[in-house]
C-alpha cells in the first residue's frame, strides 16, 4: 500500500511486531529456571508485493510494513539427537557404578574387617596353637577367628544379596517412570496434531514432549523418531515403546540372574540407560560375583575339613569337620564353625593329644591346598577382588569421560536453547528503540496528515 495513509500501516505493523519480539524476550526472561524450556524468536518477514500476482496486475510501492511470521523454538534436531544418545549412556555408567562402588566397599578389601584379614587371623591363630596344643586360650582364639572367618564370609554375601533385592526393586520402580513418560508422550503426540491443525501454539508442549523423549533415553537409552507429521516414535534397541498416539507398556520379570524386560510381548535385551544397567547388573556383575564367592567359601570350607580331619582333637576324636556349610546353594553365608574347643584337631595322626602338627599343617592350608581349578583360597579369593577393583576402576574411568563427553554436547544445545540474559535484554532494549522509532514515525505523520488537511489551501 502506498500513499500517505498507507505509511501509518507501516508504523502499526513495526508497532505490532516489536510488541512481539518484547513479549517474546520476556518470556523467555521469565523462564529462564523452568525445565526443559527453549528459547523462543520472534521471527520478522517484510511485507511487500504479492509473491504470485495477478494477470494485469501492478505493485508500485516499496514495502508495506513488517509481519510476525512465526515465534520459533530455538532447537537443533541433531543436538536433541546426539543429547539423547550421550545422556542415555552417561545414566547407563552412572547406575552401574553406584552399584559398583557400593558393593566395592561392602567387600572392605583391603580392610581390617575383610576376608583377606580374617584369614590371615586364623593361620596366625593356628600357629599359636602350634606352641600351646593343650592351651584353652589358644583353642578358643582359633575357634573366635574361624568364626570371624564365617561372619566375614556371611558380611560380603549379605551385602550381594542386599543389593540384588534392592536392584530388582529399582528396575520395577524405573520401569514404572518408563511406562507413566512412554504414556504422557503418546498423549501429548495427539494433542500437539490436534493443535497444529487449529493453528494453536504448541512451543511449550513441544518443550514438554522433549524433556519426557530425553527422560526416556535416560531410563533406556530410547531412541527417537520425528515423523513426517512431527510426532515421535520412541523405541527402545528396535521395539516401539510409542507410536503416534499409542504406548505400549514395559514390564519386568524374573530375579537376578534372569530378569527379563518385555515391551508388550516382545522381549528387549542389550539396551542402555539405567535400567539397562540395573538389568546388567541383576543378570551378570552381582551374581558372577556372588558366585564366585560362594565356590571360594566352599573350596575353603573343603580344604580346611580335609586336613582337620587327618587331625586328633584333645578329646581324642577324629574326622571332624571343622566348619559346616548349613545352605549348599549358599555356601558363603551359612558358613559355621562345627567343633568345640578340645574337639579341634590340633595333633596330627598318631601324636598323641598334645602335639600341634596338624594346626601348623592348617596354618598353610589356605595358601597350599590346591582347589580342582589349580588356584589357593588364597590366590583364587585375591583375583576375585583384584578383578572386581579393576571392573569397578573401568567403569569410574568410563563415566568420568562419559561425563566430559555429555557435558560438551549439552553445553552446546544450551547456546542454542538456552536462555541467556544478557542476550534478552539486548532484544529487549533493541525491540523497545525500534517500538519508539516506530511511534516517532506514527507522530511525523500525524503532523504530515494535519498540515494537509488542516493547513492545505488556507490562504
Amino acid at each position: 500500500m502506498t500513499g500517505t495513509f498507507g505509511g501509518l500501516n507501516t508504523a502499526l505493523s513495526a508497532l505490532r511486531y516489536q510488541q512481539v519480539a518484547l513479549d517474546v524476550a520476556n518470556n523467555n526472561i521469565a523462564n529462564i529456571n523452568t525445565d526443559g524450556y527453549v528459547r523462543r524468536r520472534a521471527e520478522a518477514g517484510a511485507v511487500a508485493a504479492p509473491d504470485q500476482p495477478a494477470m494485469w496486475s501492478r505493485y508500485d510501492g516499496h514495502g508495506d510494513g513488517v509481519r510476525t511470521q512465526q515465534v520459533s523454538r530455538l532447537v537443533d534436531p541433531l543436538l536433541d539427537t546426539r543429547s539423547r544418545r550421550e545422556n542415555g549412556t552417561l545414566s547407563y555408567l552412572t547406575a552401574q557404578q553406584t552399584v559398583l562402588n557400593r558393593v566395592e566397599t561392602g567387600i572392605n578389601e583391603p580392610g581390617d574387617n575383610g576376608v583377606t584379614a580374617a584369614l590371615k587371623e586364623l593361620n596366625s591363630a593356628f600357629q599359636d596353637l602350634v606352641s600351646d596344643p593343650g592351651g584353652t586360650a589358644a583353642r578358643e582364639t582359633v575357634l573366635a577367628k574361624a568364626a570371624a572367618v564365617a561372619t566375614a564370609f556371611k558380611a560380603q554375601s549379605d551385602n550381594i544379596t542386599a543389593e540384588t533385592a534392592d536392584q530388582e526393586q529399582h528396575a520395577s520402580t524405573v520401569v514404572q517412570q518408563v511406562n507413566d513418560a512412554a504414556t504422557e508422550l503418546a498423549r501429548l503426540n495427539k494433542t500437539i496434531r490436534v493443535a497444529e491443525l487449529n493453528n494453536t501454539d504448541v512451543g511449550t508442549l513441544y518443550d514438554q514432549r522433549d524433556l519426557l523423549a530425553l527422560n526416556l533415553s535416560k531410563l533406556t537409552g530410547a531412541e527417537v523418531k520425528v515423523q513426517d507429521d512431527g510426532q515421535y516414535n520412541v523405541t527402545v534397541k528396535g521395539v516401539a515403546l510409542v507410536t503416534g498416539g499409542t504406548a505400549s507398556t514395559m514390564a519386568v520379570a524374573g530375579t537376578s540372574p534372569s530378569v527379563a524386560v518385555t515391551i508388550g510381548s516382545d522381549p528387549v535385551s542389550g539396551f542402555s540407560g539405567e535400567l539397562g544397567a540395573v538389568v546388567d547388573v541383576l543378570n551378570k556383575t552381582l551374581p558372577t560375583y556372588k558366585a564366585s564367592l560362594d565356590k571360594i567359601a566352599s573350596d575353603f570350607a573343603d580344604a580346611i575339613n580335609t586336613q582337620h580331619a587327618k587331625g586328633t582333637g584333645l578329646d581324642g576324636s577324629t574326622g571332624q569337620p571343622l566348619f559346616t556349610i548349613g545352605d549348599s546353594g549358599n555356601p558363603a553365608a551359612s558358613l559355621t564353625v562345627a567343633v568345640t574347643a578340645q574337639q579341634l584337631a590340633a595333633a596330627g595322626p598318631g601324636t598323641g593329644t598334645l602335639d600341634g602338627s596338624n594346626a601348623d599343617a592348617l596354618s598353610r592350608i589356605t595358601k597350599t591346598a590346591k582347589n580342582a581349578d589349580g588356584t589357593t583360597v588364597e590366590s583364587a579369593y585375591s583375583a576375585l577382588v583384584t578383578g572386581f577393583g579393576t571392573t569397578v576402576a573401568s567403569v569410574n574411568r568410563q563415566t568420568s569421560n562419559q561425563q566430559a563427553l555429555t557435558q560438551q554436547v549439552d553445553d552446546e544445545r544450551e547456546q542454542m536453547a538456552g536462555v541467556n540474559l544478557d542476550e534478552e535484554t539486548i532484544n529487549m532494549v533493541a525491540a523497545q528503540h525500534a517500538y519508539e522509532a516506530a511511534s516517532k514515525v506514527l507522530s511525523i505523520m500525524d503532523s504530515i496528515l494535519d498540515t494537509l488537511i488542516n493547513g492545505t489551501g488556507v490562504g
